[in-house]
């Protein structure tokens, strides 16, 4: 159990470093370049013994799952893949429907039925 947990921390201790060093964009963009680095340089820091390199092992699989995660929440349109119930907000053609979330739209006004600045 201390092997998945040391391999967590390690996994995200890179992540983190890289951060600092690049910004997360750019660390999402060259995802598979650092994968490989890690993949290849954390089982020559544990070298020389099992638990060593199990652990190296470990956190190269965490590093690419949390890269992958993070490569998936950066795209700017995850949002776009989902179809909502009520529509797109972002439609031209909602510009005519009634909105309550616009100040300036004029609405008929219900008792009297003339136009009134909302």
């Amino acid at each position: 159990m201390e092997v998945l947990f040391l391999s967590f921390v390690c996994s995200l201790s890179y992540l983190i470093i890289l951060c600092k060093i690049f910004s997360l964009k750019f660390v999402c963009k060259t995802q598979v370049l650092w994968d490989i680095v890690f993949t290849f340089g954390m089982p020559v820091l544990f070298t020389g013994t099992f638990s060593g390199m199990a652990t190296a092992f470990i956190s190269g699989v965490i590093f690419s799952i949390i890269t992958l995660f993070l490569s998936l929440l950066m795209q700017p349109n995850i949002l776009a893949r989902f179809s909502f119930p009520y529509g797109s907000t972002q439609d031209k053609d909602n510009e005519t429907t009634s909105d309550s979330t616009n100040p300036t739209r004029s609405r008929p006004c219900p008792v009297c039925n003339q136009s009134v600045q909302v």
